[in-house]
């Protein structure tokens, strides 16, 4: 049997129909694009800019444009009722995500806003928004607005595929503009796929950054087609263990990658992984920086709430009471019981954490949960939950004895466990929760308890790393 029919046998073909509804709002009045800063809608002048801007909006489009895996179906389908014009440029398929990038045609600057919405079909899931773009976001060059739609690949991870495959795929379009409404036939076209690709490349990593009192021990970094992942352990002298930093990986060629978001289980390579975009290239030496980080300790404080002062009155509307109640001063920190709030719900009861004013990095405080990296930009990346909660990951392997700070645990009088309900951190380092109205109305005096109290630690924190080796993907 020759090689090429052997190839040719090894290729199955698959047809995934997808529906979309792309839909383009236009305005009444002028959206001038270059004057206006916050327009979803940049104008780019060159081919070159018009690239650069795709990749910076599709983390790992490079990297995957360079290893020939992105598929250029290269389509035009004419929309006659609307005297435009809709364009497939690219379409990058991986095992988790497919990318479609899209262009319309005659349009300009002052009459374009776009969003994209979503139908869901059998074979693939869809997200409701476009990962690192806003809905509308997109950039115009030479009187073509370029966008994109990405979706969950739902179908691998279903039915992976094991082998190099032809895939033959669909694409239905509705195209509004106001209350016209343009329906294309469908749009068939098809891309390679070779589930090799997506097997990650590893680089082992054993270097430490001290972070206060504690230590950061770096163990790899993972690079996956459509993510990243920094694999890392923490030890501390007083058996503090990390939750969350914000920080800066960034290789020679300046391909800069923000960590931002919560750390996961690292499984059998570490205690901890960070997750954070896909990189452009594959950095044989980078340099990591973090600017805020986020420990978890055993410390913990309790207060009381004298639950017959607030009893819900049928008809009446959310009451209030502020109390500003010193509870206690710890690490920089003063916690107050700022508000109690209660209505049909129960009882909410509201913590402040005000921080001493003046401090200079490196420096370390107590939070409620909102914190801000150096530019400004606040993350709710702490939640306040009850401790049952936390229990039922506990029993999972992976999260054993995970960190989750700021831990509630509430009982009555008669030593009954609250019932709990509505939570979250607010604007100035504030952190509430609701008990139940069915556990609240049967108790006099509630006790509550907070633990796993959280750390936020500011400063600057930098380390050059060289990998020790490289595993490729076969």
């Amino acid at each position: 049997m020759s090689e090429s029919n052997t190839i040719k046998n090894r290729l199955r073909l698959v047809t995934i129909s997808l529906t979309i509804v792309l839909v383009v709002l236009f305005l009444a009045r002028c959206l001038y694009i270059n004057e206006k800063k916050d327009s979803p809608v940049i104008k780019v002048a060159t081919e070159a800019q018009l690239q650069d801007y795709l990749c910076e909006k599709i983390p790992g489009l490079k990297r995957a444009e360079c290893a020939g895996r992105v598929s250029y179906p290269a389509l035009t389908f004419d929309v006659p009722e609307q005297d435009r014009d809709i364009r497939l440029e690219k379409v990058w398929y991986s095992n988790e995500l497919v990318y479609v990038v899209y262009s319309l045609g005659n349009l300009v600057p002052d009459e374009t806003n776009t969003t994209l919405r979503w139908v869901n079909e059998e074979d693939m899931d869809v997200m409701n928004h476009t990962k690192d773009m806003d809905i509308g976001e997109g950039a115009l060059y030479d009187n073509r607005f370029y966008s994109t739609f990405i979706f969950d690949n739902v179908k691998e991870s279903r039915q992976p595929s094991n082998e190099k495959t032809e895939l033959n795929l669909e694409l239905d379009v509705t195209l509004n503009k106001g209350e016209e409404q343009t329906k294309i036939e469908k749009i068939p076209f098809s891309v390679s796929y070779d589930p090799a690709w997506d097997e990650p490349i590893y680089l082992s990593v054993d270097e430490e950054l001290p972070l206060l009192e504690g230590v950061i021990k770096l163990r790899g970094l993972e690079l996956a087609p459509t993510e990243s992942y920094l694999y890392l352990d923490f030890d501390h002298p007083d058996g503090k263990q990390i939750y969350h930093f914000i920080g800066y990986v960034t290789n020679v060629n300046n391909d800069s990658r923000r960590i931002w978001i919560p750390l996961e289980s690292g499984g059998d390579k570490a205690r901890y992984r960070a997750k954070f975009d896909a990189m452009d290239t594959v950095p044989h030496k980078f340099n990591l920086e973090i600017e805020r980080a986020v420990l978890v300790g055993d410390e913990k404080f309790d207060f009381t709430i004298d639950a017959t002062k607030y009893r819900y009155e049928d008809g009446i509307d959310v009451k209030r009471q502020n109390l500003n109640r010193p509870i206690i001063t710890m690490v920089n920190t003063d916690i107050s019981l700022e508000e109690i709030v209660w209505d049909e719900r129960g009882i909410r009861f509201e913590l402040l954490h005000k921080q001493k004013r003046g401090l200079k990095p490196p420096y370390a405080v107590l939070t409620a949960g909102i914190i801000s990296d150096s530019k400004g930009r606040g993350y709710s990346v702490i939640d306040i939950r009850p401790r049952e909660e936390a229990k039922r990951y506990w029993e999972r392997e992976e999260f054993e004895n995970w960190p989750f700070p700021n831990l509630v645990t509430a009982y009555n009088e008669k030593g009954e466990p609250a019932k709990y309900g509505q939570r979250g951190v607010g604007p100035g380092d504030r952190m509430g929760m609701f008990l139940d109205r069915e556990f609240t109305e049967q108790s006099e005096t509630i006790h509550v308890e907070v633990e796993n109290l959280a750390y936020l630690l500011v400063g600057e924190w930098k380390i050059d790393v060289q990998p020790n080796c490289t595993a490729t993907p076969k």
